[in-house]
């Protein structure tokens, strides 16, 4: 193998190796609290940065084995490739998601965008850095729709979320309902049954971000109605994290 062959497949190891560090480094130390979030994003786009540049010197030490003699270096160059590919598929895949318009550039989603149901117990807990939680508040900053409620922006995207009726009466339908909180995984923050409230969090596997839930119960006629929101602690959008939570915990609720 020539010598500047084998430092260019060699560089492009080592810059696959530094991105598969970096990248989950990234998330499990936001998760940990090591750092901020923000922090943590700096730290995912330096390993992404290095992920490319070991695909692209790769790539270059693969084409380079093919047309020259002898082809030494090609199973080198090859698994730097599937390295730098294998390690940048899960954030490469949110970012083809969050760029997609698949989901709406909004935060809080709520199945009653007229009268959200309201966090209480949770407040304190959200830090004076998070998002607001006054629904009135929520503007779209950024993008196509910026300057839009979020009433509007959840309209068009999720015209599927929409208030629960169970024919449950209401004392029945928050047994149920907090016996699906559990069955979900979120960490219980309140449950008060007089006021028809159920509050939780729930912590996302990568990078540990907090997402607010609050259910409200009230009595329907014979029934009862459930509204849900879920509402991300930070983050302008959250990658459809929210109304996919949301979808999820009312299919377990009315199976």
């Amino acid at each position: 193998m020539s010598a500047w062959k084998e430092r260019l497949i060699k560089l492009a190891f080592w810059a696959a190796v530094i991105g598969a560090v970096l990248t989950p480094l990234a998330a499990f130390g936001t998760k940990g609290g090591l750092w901020t979030y923000s922090f943590g994003f700096q730290v995912l786009q330096a390993g992404l940065v290095a992920l490319i540049v070991a695909a692209v010197l790769a790539i270059i030490g693969l084409v380079w084995s093919l047309v020259s003699q002898p082809r030494d270096g090609l199973s080198r160059a090859l698994l730097t490739l599937i390295i730098a590919a294998a390690v940048a598929a899960i954030p490469a895949n949110t970012l083809r998601t969050a760029f997609s318009g698949q989901f709406a550039p909004i935060h809080d989603i709520s199945t009653d965008v007229a009268d959200p149901p309201q966090f209480v117990e949770i407040l304190p807990l959200r830090g004076a850095d998070a998002n607001t939680t006054v629904y009135a508040d929520k503007i779209v900053s950024f993008g196509a729709d910026k300057g839009k409620h979020y009433s509007e922006i959840q309209a068009r995207f999720y015209p599927d979320v929409e208030s629960v009726i169970l024919t449950d009466a209401p004392a029945d339908a928050f047994v149920k309902a907090l016996a699906v909180v559990d069955q979900m995984g979120w960490e219980l923050v309140a449950a008060d049954a007089d006021e028809g409230r159920i509050e939780a969090t729930d912590t996302t596997f990568w990078f540990g971000f907090k997402d607010d839930v609050v259910i409200r119960l009230r009595e329907q006629g014979e029934g009862t109605r459930l509204d849900i929101r879920s509402s991300s602690r930070v983050g302008m959008g959250d990658v459809g994290a929210n109304v996919t939570r949301i979808r999820a915990y009312v299919a377990a609720l009315t199976e």
